[in-house]
């Protein structure tokens, strides 16, 4: 993707807007930082800001030359500003979808209503323990762009929200998961319909060569497998599945290349930890 003199603008000058303004001026382009906040709440967030952006406050207002609008999560796509914009032919994206562009190293993403966040560490903690080299945020902790700062990752694991991928159209991570979907976010989202199929939208871009990890448990989670292309695998608390990982009296068990395996005993887990459960399925399964 070639930034070089491009006229790029970004909304939002939360942590996430100000790394994919700090990462597309590193790239050449021309970027212009907005926020509807005025300069004053707003000074310690623009410290780190580099002083070639320019910057826009108390502004709902795209900028006539702009030529890509990237998206910070709590920025509604569906503003009418964004809209506009848009329909005038401006494309407008979300900072994972900008970050995926701009690497070839793979891709772990999680999303779900709840437990994001723990599974998300879970991976990181199970990754690094056998050696692999791994870059853990998203929605959690630093954001994906500013991950490509590192060198030398063998994954990249994210947690991934819906006000994420409403920005997605390439975005494809080599492993999805979908812990769980319940109502949320409705008063962001038109009504559940929607916001679940945001969450499928995680898997939009994979193709047979990706995995898709659900929660077989979950009917809504379930629905969103249909459309996918990526080879399935699941997780439950209550059945076996014949890939994936499942819980079996009280021992958690593994299931790959038609091979049952035991994995650990949840009576050995601390009390916090049994709490857990589901979540600790979701890791394993990748």
């Amino acid at each position: 993707m070639l930034l070089v003199n491009k006229n790029i603008t970004v909304v939002g000058m939360g942590l996430t807007g100000i790394a994919s303004a700090n990462f597309l001026v590193s790239k050449k382009a021309r970027v212009t930082l907005i926020d509807s906040k005025s300069r004053s709440k707003l000074e310690k967030n623009i410290r780190s800001l580099n002083p070639q952006i320019r910057t826009l406050f108390d502004c709902s207002k795209i900028p006539l030359n702009s030529e890509l609008i990237v998206l910070s999560p709590g920025v509604n796509i569906n503003s009418p500003f964004l809209v506009k914009a848009n329909k005038q032919g401006v494309p407008v994206i979300s900072e994972i979808e900008l970050a995926s562009r701009f690497t070839q190293t793979p891709i772990i993403a999680v999303t779900g209503t709840n437990g994001k966040s723990t599974v998300t560490t879970l991976i990181g903690d199970i990754l690094k323990q056998t050696g692999k080299r791994v870059a853990v945020g998203g929605n959690l902790g630093r954001p994906f762009i500013d991950l490509l700062k590192i060198e030398h990752v063998d994954y990249f694991v994210l947690e991934v929200s819906t006000f994420q991928l409403e920005g997605i159209n390439s975005f494809r991570p080599n492993i999805a998961i979908i812990l769980n979907i319940t109502p949320d976010h409705l008063d962001r989202h038109k009504n559940f319909k929607e916001y679940s199929d945001l969450k499928g939208k995680i898997s939009a871009f994979q193709t047979d060569e990706d995995t898709l990890i659900l929660n077989k448990d979950d009917e809504h989670v379930l629905k969103q497998a249909i459309h996918s292309k990526a080879k399935k695998v699941f997780f439950s608390m209550t059945q076996k599945v014949a890939k994936g990982a499942y819980l079996e009296g009280n021992c958690i068990t593994t299931s790959f290349n038609e091979k049952e395996k035991y994995f650990l005993s949840v009576d050995g887990l601390r009390p916090p930890l049994k709490f857990q459960i589901e979540n600790i399925l979701g890791a394993i399964a990748v």
